[in-house]
């Protein structure tokens, strides 16, 4: 588990460094081009809408990102003003497009995956070997085990840019873009989408008031992570294989989409369905996915029968370490056991020490009686009442003792 987090981690910063770089070198590119002053600017706010005589692009405030996000929204505006169409049909229309689109990606994610299995097979053998060696104290099968595992890396090649996680980075910056874009024209407000209504809702810029979209787009979109349209069976669909976990998810997004403006909802269930309808058959159909260059299901089911994906390897670590707590417990209470007969044995030792104690003291009285010796006969009585004592005192360790033993 910690491999993987850390490799995703690693992943996640190298990729932001990525965008961070790309943004700076854009805003480099808009700093060395010479834009006209418009003379008709007009600062607006969010309660008044922008006009369909007023530029576009030039009411969008700057900030990071707002390039790409604008102009994306220009493209929009563009399609919207060229073909006539009311803007739900542009939302709807970008939505599949833009999965359709995406479909390359998920194609050379699952190729990826396939060529990726036996390394990862590998390494999930190796971690195991780690983490039971963690758990049983053995630092030196540790440490080799790691050495083999960074050589296995090494002489293979496998690092994070081999990762087919890499091909998810596209649809991932996209529907971020998507998503920056649909809500910046609902927040202006851009006052053609102001005025467009779809069907029972009358403007797309404001939430569903009667909480029917956002239910079928959280429906839609966890049947979608369910099937694994996108990215094939992983951990999000075998976590959806329960009921249970199931309706939560659903209650959380169904809760979460109602507070999205209508627009936004209506692009994402577009493009869930476009998923369901159009992606989800050519990755389950085999003459289709043959013509892709994917394997057959058969067939990627016989490559991915001996990957041990993060869930077992998990289960497998869990048992590892109850193995090595069972243990270590059993060689606890051998040595306990040890230790008790050790002491009971001691007791025996004591109790007979006493009894000859008595017996000495038995004899010492007789030959008092005879001698009429009271100092003597004193004095063996002050030792019996220590002698007792000292019983009293073994007897109550041993039941302590015998006690703690048992616990």
């Amino acid at each position: 588990q910690h491999y993987f987090i850390q490799s995703n981690l690693r992943m996640f910063s190298r990729a932001n460094n990525c965008v961070q770089k790309f943004g700076r070198c854009f805003q480099l590119y808009q700093m060395s081009t010479t834009i006209p002053e418009v003379s008709n600017a007009v600062t607006l706010t969010h309660s008044q809408p922008i006009t369909e005589s007023q530029t576009l692009v030039s009411c969008i405030p700057d900030h990071s990102l707002s390039n790409i996000v604008a102009h994306y929204q220009t493209i929009l505006d563009t399609i919207q003003v060229s073909t006539s169409l009311p803007w739900w049909g542009v939302l709807i229309g970008s939505g599949v497009l833009i999965r359709i689109s995406l479909l390359p990606f998920n194609i050379f994610y699952e190729r990826k995956m396939v060529k990726n299995v036996p390394h990862k097979v590998a390494l999930m053998k190796l971690a195991t070997e780690i983490n039971s060696a963690r758990m049983k104290g053995d630092h030196v099968l540790c440490l080799t085990k790691l050495e083999e595992k960074s050589y296995y890396k090494k002489k293979n090649k496998f690092n994070w840019r081999k990762s087919e996680n890499m091909f998810l980075l596209p649809s991932m910056s996209v529907l971020f873009i998507n998503f920056m874009a649909i809500r910046g024209l609902t927040e202006l407000p851009y006052e053609p989408l102001f005025n467009s209504s779809f069907m029972w809702i009358s403007n797309l810029c404001e939430s569903d008031p009667y909480f029917i979209l956002p239910s079928l787009n959280a429906l839609a979109t966890v049947y979608v992570l369910k099937s694994g349209v996108d990215s094939g069976e992983n951990i999000i669909s075998k976590f959806l294989s329960s009921n249970k976990n199931l309706f939560v998810l659903l209650a959380i997004m169904g809760s979460c989409q109602s507070l999205f403006p209508s627009a936004l909802v209506l692009y994402w269930f577009s493009s869930n369905l476009a998923g369901l309808a159009i992606i989800r058959p050519i990755l389950t159909n085999d003459k289709s996915r043959k013509i892709v260059g994917l394997l057959s299901i058969q067939e990627k089911k016989e490559v991915l029968k001996n990957f041990q994906p993060v869930s077992s390897f998990s289960e497998d670590v869990t048992v590892n370490y109850k193995e090595t707590r069972e243990f270590g417990h059993n060689n606890d209470m051998q040595k306990r056991e040890e230790k008790f007969a050790e002491l009971e044995k001691r007791a025996k030792d004591s109790e007979q020490k006493i009894e000859e104690l008595k017996l000495i003291l038995k004899n010492s009285k007789t030959k008092i009686e005879n001698r009429d010796l009271d100092i003597h006969e004193k004095e063996l009585e002050h030792s019996l009442k220590e002698t007792e004592l000292s019983l009293q005192a073994n007897k109550k360790d041993i039941e302590r003792l015998r006690k703690n033993a048992y616990d």
